[in-house]
C-alpha cells in the first residue's frame, strides 16, 4: 500500500472545515426548526460558507506546487508568445 504523503496543513484544515460546516448545518435545521429562528439561519448559513472556505484552503495548502508550476509554464508560455509576435512584426 503507498502512503500518500500530504502537506502539514491539509488534514487540520480538511478536518475543522467539516466540524465548521457540520456545526452550521445543525444551526440552519435548528433555526428552521424553532419559531424565531431567523438568526440561527444566517449563522448556520455563514459557518457552512466559512466551512467550506476552509476546506478550499486546505487542498489549496496541499495543490500549491502544482498550481505555482502551472502558472510559471503559462507565464513562460505568454513570454515567448509575445516575444514571437514582436520579432515577427519588424
Amino acid at each position: 500500500m503507498i502512503k500518500k504523503k500530504f502537506h502539514s496543513l491539509f488534514l487540520p484544515l480538511v478536518i475543522s472545515g467539516v466540524i465548521i460546516s457540520t456545526f452550521g448545518i445543525f444551526l440552519f435545521f435548528l433555526g428552521q426548526s424553532i419559531k424565531y429562528g431567523e438568526g440561527f439561519e444566517i449563522v448556520g448559513i455563514r459557518f457552512i460558507i466559512a466551512g467550506i472556505a476552509t476546506i478550499a484552503l486546505g487542498c489549496f495548502a496541499q495543490y500549491y506546487t502544482k498550481i505555482r508550476n502551472s502558472f510559471l509554464i503559462f507565464k513562460y508560455l505568454l513570454g515567448n508568445i509575445n516575444k514571437k509576435n514582436s520579432s515577427s512584426s519588424r
